[in-house]
């Protein structure tokens, strides 16, 4: 239940839990990322996977999957799939999750938490980007704005206030270290997350990443 919930900062005993709810959280629409081509990177989402076994081949690259029946254990998503693909990956491995975890950390003024209750439910991080890495947000940031980069909570506690509590909590932590404004993407299309962000106060820019042009920019003005 929400009243159950504790956000607190991430500790290095949590990145099982951390794994798991990266697994779970990206694996449906709109992300997809639940498995992967090995021949082309292309990624798949955890329904997508299932519809497979009448193509058989990789939609982008036309490669052979290699359908088998089975039972994959080693998934942390709470369906278990009971068709293998030789050709299919995981798409969020340990060393990918630990590497997105450990350039987080790694960044100026890191700001990781977690949510939990009587196991990790939700996590988020962000830290202190230098302005010139964003040229193209031009005036809608400065050297004291925070990107917000991942938030997930686990796909069976959506619905419990566990994003907006853990975005609330950022928040705080950003303020408090002399933050003023926090900017953040998400797709254009998934009214999960635009609502959540909007909810809070943060606008829509109009402006889209360059590599990923689904993806809009938000900013919020925490002086306001």
């Amino acid at each position: 239940m929400i009243w159950f919930t504790r956000i607190r900062d991430y500790q290095e005993a949590d990145f099982e839990g951390v794994f798991r709810v990266y697994v779970t959280a990206f694996a449906d629409e709109p992300w997809n990322e639940y498995s992967e081509c090995k021949s082309c990177g292309q990624n798949y989402g955890i329904q997508e996977v299932e519809k497979l076994k009448e193509a058989k081949v990789c939609k982008k690259c036309g490669t052979p999957l290699g359908l088998k029946y089975g039972i994959d254990r080693e998934t942390y998503c709470r369906s278990v799939i009971q068709i293998i693909f030789e050709n299919l990956g995981q798409f969020w491995t340990e060393e990918k999750v630990k590497k997105d975890l450990k350039n987080a950390l790694n960044s100026k003024d890191p700001v990781t938490i977690i949510a939990e209750n009587s196991e990790l439910v939700g996590l988020l991080w962000g830290y202190r980007k230098p302005k010139g890495e964003f040229g193209f947000l031009g005036e809608l940031i400065d050297e004291n704005s925070f990107y917000m980069d991942d938030v997930a909570v686990s796909a069976d506690r959506r619905r419990e206030k566990i994003g907006t509590r853990l975005c609330q909590e950022f928040e705080r932590k950003v303020w408090k270290v002399g933050g003023n404004k926090i900017f953040l993407r998400t797709k254009k299309d998934y009214e999960a997350s635009t609502r959540l962000y909007e909810k809070l106060g943060y606008s829509r820019t109009g402006i889209f990443d360059p590599e990923y042009p689904d993806r809009e920019y938000f900013v919020k003005s925490l002086e306001d």
